[in-house]
């Protein structure tokens, strides 16, 4: 399936589909991972300067590894801005934040066992 289809199907299905900015591995990881929990397509975002120390290849290495391994609908996104955008940071931390709390529901949930 190509984005498009899978975007115009979330719109026709009346869903979100969630892009979340992830620059290293940990984050790529976590944002999977929600994605998992949730059994939900999802557009994993990094940044020029990211890439920079990631390695697009590297990058999209990871993405696909975790594609196959999970089954899931992963699209990938490099933002290319000149200047940081604060929205984008607000973004990034509040998405930090959504993650962490999600394992922290998770981890909670297993000891709880």
């Amino acid at each position: 399936m190509i984005a498009q289809e899978i975007l115009n199907k979330a719109k026709s299905e009346g869903y979100a589909l969630g892009a979340f900015n992830a620059g290293n591995l940990e984050l790529v990881k976590a944002v999977v991972e929600a994605a998992k929990t949730q059994q939900s397509p999802v557009i994993i975002e990094t940044s020029a300067g990211e890439i920079q120390h990631f390695g697009m290849k590297n990058f999209l290495d990871v993405v696909e590894n975790f594609r196959q391994e999970t089954g899931l609908t992963i699209l990938t996104m490099v933002l290319v801005w000149k200047n940081a955008n604060k929205r984008l940071r607000l973004v990034s931390a509040w998405f930090i934040l959504m993650v962490q709390n999600c394992l922290m529901k998770r981890m909670s949930k297993s000891l709880r066992r």
